[in-house]
């Protein structure tokens, strides 16, 4: 998690711990849907690439 910006960060803990959907994130942040889509998909992309590597 360390790796990731943190809005990402914010994002992954809302999504993954809080179990929020996608449209909730984007209410309770103000993010737009695709920019909370975009920045989720990033964090995936970037966590995956960290544990591939250990």
């Amino acid at each position: 998690m360390a790796t990731l910006s943190p809005v990402q960060r914010q994002l992954v803990a809302l999504a993954f711990y809080k179990d929020l959907s996608h449209q909730e994130i984007s209410n309770q942040t103000g993010l737009p849907l695709g920019t909370v889509k975009s920045h989720l998909k990033r964090a995936q992309d970037s966590l995956r690439r960290v544990l591939c590597q250990a």
